[in-house]
């Protein structure tokens, strides 16, 4: 017997390896679906990631490996997001900020009718699968932005809606997770108690690390490649500290992104250009999350999944409609706004997959409905954020 032969699936056998391997070949996807479809680079890599896993470069008992990256990369894009979010905005224009929990509601009450009267969920279990439908993905809406660089105001209210939908899910699923943890309690105060409590010391961690960072910019000064390389510092130790006290990873982070911007009265904080950085958080969040889908889920809960991705696109498009004349944006923009919301993917199946482990009786019934939604939009999703900035004349002209 040759002592020197390779283990069988050597290929397979690492994280590191898969991890490399998914990288550069995602990445040599996204550049052909840009270059020669003049598709969103963040398509190739979804569906790279996806093909690798089906095909076993990524399988599950590595998935779980893997998640550390996954984290990291959310985290990345929760805090970016969060420190864009100006919330003097909001209170300078009330029904924008109407419009943002008009969406959020009428998404989340939409999605819940539809898994408690057409999928016949229990009514806490419809609460939690409506929670993960409510969020317009804030990666693709970042990516595809800076990837065609659009400017004006569909763009601007996107991000701003992509902001408060995740805002509304990443708070609503931190309030119901642990009330349906510690449901079987006989006191219902306990159990209302459980979700207040987790949601209360996620947001006292991420005011503590908001200050804590506002100090460390000003000890480094004002140099960008300092400050962004400190940002994620900042970034791994919360999501850290986050796991560690068993609090919501996507919470922490995402407050602390707020909290930063806030409280920055002196603008210690530069604008970190995230963009360059970016790309690696990209290829990798969207490569393993791609990977980390089972495409079987699709065809197993296929009515309930069209059904969801339905009841949510009506009503995120009701919304914007509805809102329109108030907020003073024609209604061919509006629709264009809302065709650029559809967008599902990384947090969702992160969230979701806190959710099973958090409840297992969730990955049976709620988890794989919303996951197998997530494969569609994960493809489908940016092609619709890219063609309703470009038809409404805010994308960079396409080269001849």
């Amino acid at each position: 017997m040759n002592e020197f032969a390779l283990p069988a699936r050597w290929l397979l056998a690492g994280p590191l390896i898969a991890v490399g391997v998914l990288v550069v070949t995602a990445l040599l996807g996204g550049e052909a679906f840009s270059r020669w479809l003049h598709l969103p680079r963040i398509v190739g890599y979804a569906a790279t990631g996806i093909a690798l896993g089906a095909i076993g470069i990524v399988p599950p008992e590595l998935r779980d490996e893997l998640r550390l990256a996954i984290d990291f990369c959310m985290g990345a894009v929760l805090f970016e997001l969060g420190a864009r979010i100006d919330l003097g905005w909001l209170r300078r224009a009330p029904w924008l900020a109407a419009l943002a929990i008009g969406e959020s509601a009428l998404a989340g009450v939409t999605l819940y009718w539809v898994l408690s009267a057409l999928v016949d969920l229990p009514p806490a279990f419809a609460a939690v699968g409506a929670a993960l439908g409510v969020s317009t993905s804030p990666a693709v809406a970042l990516r595809v932005a800076q990837d065609i660089r659009a400017q004006g105001q569909v763009t601007e209210r996107l991000l701003m809606l992509s902001a408060t939908s995740t805002a509304v899910t990443v708070l609503a699923l931190a309030m119901l997770l642990p009330t349906l943890a510690t449901a079987q309690s006989p006191l219902a105060a306990s159990v209302a108690w459980a979700g207040a409590t987790a949601v209360a010391l996620a947001l006292a961690l991420a005011a503590g690390l908001a200050v804590l960072a506002l100090l460390v910019f000003q000890a480094i000064g004002k140099r960008r490649e300092a400050q962004l390389t400190a940002a994620f510092g900042a970034i791994a130790l919360a999501a850290g500290l986050a796991a560690a006290a068993e609090l919501s990873i996507p919470l922490v982070l995402f407050a602390f992104g707020i909290g930063v911007r806030a409280i920055d009265r002196r603008h210690r904080l530069m604008p970190l250009d995230f963009e360059r950085a970016g790309q690696l958080v990209s290829v990798l969040l969207f490569a393993l999350v791609g990977a980390s889908l089972e495409l079987g889920t699709l065809a197993a809960f296929g009515f309930a999944s069209v059904a969801f991705i339905l009841g949510r696109a009506l009503a995120k498009g009701s919304a914007v409609i509805v809102f329109a004349r108030a907020t003073r944006q024609p209604l061919q923009k509006a629709a264009l706004l809302a065709l650029t919301l559809q967008p599902m993917s990384g947090l969702t199946v992160v969230l979701a997959q806190d959710a099973a482990r958090a409840i297992p009786a969730l990955g049976a019934t709620v988890v794989p409905v919303v996951l197998a939604a997530v494969i569609a939009f994960e493809l489908l999703g940016p092609l619709c954020t890219q063609a309703g900035l470009r038809l409404a004349g805010e994308a960079e002209p396409l080269a001849a």
